[in-house]
């Protein structure tokens, strides 16, 4: 339950950032509630969007303890964030969107973010830290390890399991496994934008295409 007598810092002020703090106040937060939390070569500006930002210094020092909304979308960076916020004693509280459909049946850990238009159906598990940009469909059996992200448009159909710090681009789909045989996508592993996974895919490979094949270089999501 978000409360509207606490201050919560959001940690990264870019675009996805400017989004989490408009999801902020779309789940009841005013705008007086919330802090941009940057490391101190980030603040260009002592207010954005109406909500003032506070290097990360400032924050601790005014805030200590507070919960914050770690809003940045690359999963190595938001692991390496949430350790260091954590040992400045800081909480992650879910981020739900009011307009996001999540079933009962779904569970999910501290810091996941659910964005607006998303579909998150039964018997779902994603684990702490997980983003779910807007319109994503995350179908029955699945399971989401800790700190991957789904990009806009993001479809993962049912029986599929993905791994810890996965990337997901945009519009990208996972296709179905079956019970007892779900599809699986290693840790770390990065999916191009478009992309359509028909198989397992290795930690750490970066697959884009129709279907999904090995990419040279990895392309952005």
């Amino acid at each position: 339950m978000l409360r509207t007598d606490a201050v919560y810092g959001i940690f990264g002020a870019g675009g996805h950032g400017r989004e989490i703090a408009w999801l902020a106040t779309q789940s009841g937060l005013p705008s007086k509630c919330l802090r941009f939390v940057v490391d101190a070569e980030f603040a260009a500006a002592p207010i954005l969007n109406g909500i003032p930002v506070l290097s990360a210094e400032q924050f601790a020092r005014h805030h200590r303890g507070a919960p914050v909304f770690v809003a940045i979308g690359d999963p190595q960076l938001r692991r390496g964030a949430v350790a260091r916020l954590r040992l400045a004693g800081n909480r992650f509280p879910p981020l739900i969107a009011p307009h996001a459909t999540v079933s009962p049946w779904a569970q999910y850990g501290e810091g996941v973010i659910v964005f607006p238009g998303a579909t998150v159906t039964v018997d779902v598990r994603l684990g702490e830290h997980v983003h779910v940009n807007a319109n994503c469909s995350i179908s029955h059996d699945v399971e989401i390890g800790p700190f991957t992200s789904l990009s806009p448009g993001a479809t993962l159909c049912g029986h599929v399991r993905v791994g810890r710090g996965v990337f997901v681009g945009a519009a990208a789909c996972v296709i179905n496994g079956a019970k007892g045989s779900p599809v699986i996508v290693g840790d770390d592993a990065f999916i191009a934008a478009g992309a359509c996974v028909i198989g397992p895919v290795s930690a750490g490979a970066k697959v884009g295409g129709i279907p999904a094949r090995p990419l040279r270089n990895r392309t952005a999501g």
